[in-house]
């Protein structure tokens, strides 16, 4: 299975040690203290405004084997009338990773490196931040309560997050180490991933996670094997369907679902447009 989080230069070096689970407080969001997302446009002039006000955080939105994977061509879509339209309070998960930070005066300081979520509840605990490094790759990754960033997002859904924390505060956080080369406690993770239906022998990828600007995880997107990847839908189930069972070395990921079911839902256009 891919691992999306690397922490060396050269891209092979692998953070494989367990997570604290004593995360302080900075670095573990309580289910009541999430904020919401604000959703702003992402220019120059919101850059300066924010920089010059003492903003409160917010969560804001602005190879496979064919025959064991289901079909989800667009066939199974009826037009406009089972179309999934994302929510003003909504988001793909997939545009916070490598989303720029910024700091209180308006300059770069990080980027967002993936989102961690509790599998049980559907609920984003922490953002996991990169400090330094070029291109996803290097840098020192550390882990902060969702609540304390701001999310702007321009018109073709890429996001910018704002914190009130300098370079010199962003390193007092939590390091953040991920466990094994399947920690599906990260978005980047689960997203990708191929997952069996219940009771069947078909399975289906994972490609995206629909949050909530209260920093939750509401609904997957899924697609079939190598056809679905060029298909502009996704069927849209809930994402308390997943099921994910860790075992020693790897883990088995299933969807309480059918097939029926699937292919009678709403789809979600791929394109951010």
């Amino acid at each position: 299975m891919k691992t999306l989080i690397l922490t060396t230069a050269s891209g092979f070096a692998l953070v494989a040690a367990a997570a604290c689970d004593g995360m302080q407080d900075d670095t573990v969001a309580e289910r009541d203290d999430m904020g919401g997302y604000e959703q702003n446009e992402d220019t120059e002039e919101n850059r300066e405004d924010y920089a010059q006000n003492d903003t409160s955080m917010g969560y804001g939105q602005d190879s496979d084997d064919m025959s064991d994977t289901a079909d989800l061509g667009d066939d199974n879509m009826s037009e406009d009338d089972n179309r999934y339209e994302l929510a003003m309070d909504e988001y793909r998960a997939s545009t916070l990773i490598g989303a720029q930070v910024f700091g209180p005066s308006g300059e770069e300081i990080a980027t967002i490196a993936d989102v961690k979520l509790d599998l049980s509840s559907g609920e984003a605990t922490a953002l996991i931040l990169r400090d330094g490094g070029t291109l996803g790759l290097g840098g020192e990754l550390v882990q902060m309560r969702p609540d304390r960033a701001t999310l702007n997002w321009s018109e073709d859904g890429e996001a910018n997050a704002f914190i009130a924390l300098d370079e010199e505060a962003l390193e007092s956080l939590t390091t953040f180490e991920q466990e094994g080369l399947n920690d599906y406690r990260l978005a980047s993770e689960i997203i990708g991933t191929e997952a069996d239906l219940a009771d069947s022998d078909q399975s289906v990828r994972i490609f995206d996670i629909v949050m909530t600007n209260a920093g939750s995880a509401e609904q997957i997107a899924v697609t079939d094997g190598i056809e679905g990847r060029f298909t502009d839908t996704a069927a849209v189930i809930p994402f308390d369907t997943l099921e994910v069972t860790q075992g020693d070395d790897d883990a088995e990921v299933t969807l309480d679902t059918d097939m029926a079911t699937i292919e009678s839902t709403e789809r979600i256009k791929k394109d951010r447009g």
